[in-house]
């Protein structure tokens, strides 16, 4: 009489198995990221204009591979109501600034502008961590969608008791009836889900991360591109 064979039992993943790949993977991306930096800067000697390209096509490539894993690891945590921000008194600009500097190699690739105009000296109550990953998912949105050659800019103003983020990018205006979808879970438009890298999650998060800021998230078709405008409460004095 055979007997079946036994079967070898499978791996098994974590139960939170987004947070584990992307915890296993940051720290060679990381890496892989810093060294193609310095290579790309002549820290191992003179590199070639065409090397350079290349280099600055695998930065990017790298860049969206980042993306996609933290926003994996925060779509999970989304999910596993682990999503509990810890809000201090944050000045604005020490969040904005870095986020725009962290999508520069695109910008340079597609010789994009950023512009940042932040009034001075605005504290928000704010998960300092958390709100980056918002706006710089915002920001990589901007950057994948404005013209080649054309602009970014990010201005902040305080009124009252709030304060008003508007992050622009100039490129074909989003019809209206697109605009509900845009905050969708996995959510791509028709017109550019075929050469557009992305996971439709970078808005999804970003608005769930600003609510949990008690502010709001809203796109506005612009004449000659379109605005992202944040509402955030202001810090009480």
């Amino acid at each position: 009489m055979k007997y079946p064979k036994k079967k070898k039992p499978a791996v098994a993943l974590p139960a939170h198995r987004f947070a584990f790949i992307a915890h296993e993977l940051k720290g060679t991306l990381a890496a892989a990221m810093q060294n193609l930096y310095a290579l790309k800067d002549g820290y191992f000697g003179a590199v070639s204009d065409e090397q350079k390209k290349i280099i600055a096509t695998s930065l990017t490539y790298l860049g969206y591979f980042d993306s996609m894993m933290k926003n994996l690891f925060m779509f999970e945590r989304i999910g596993e109501k682990m999503f509990v921000p810890v809000l201090r008194p944050t000045t604005l600009d020490t969040v904005i600034l870095p986020a725009a500097a962290s999508i520069r190699t695109i910008a340079e690739q597609r010789r994009l502008t950023i512009g940042t105009d932040i009034a001075p000296g605005i504290i928000v109550p704010a998960d300092s961590g958390m709100l980056a990953a918002a706006i710089m998912n915002i920001l990589g949105n901007a950057a994948s969608y404005a013209s080649a050659g054309g602009c970014i800019t990010v201005r902040a103003v305080a009124q009252a008791s709030r304060v008003t983020i508007d992050i622009y990018n100039d490129g074909t205006p989003i019809a209206a009836r697109d605009v509900k979808k845009l905050f969708r879970k996995f959510s791509r438009l028709d017109r550019d889900a075929d050469h557009i890298a992305g996971t439709g999650l970078g808005l999804f998060i970003a608005r769930a991360i600003i609510k949990k800021h008690r502010g709001s998230i809203a796109c506005v078709p612009r004449s000659t591109g379109n605005s992202f405008v944040i509402t955030l409460p202001l810090s009480r004095t």
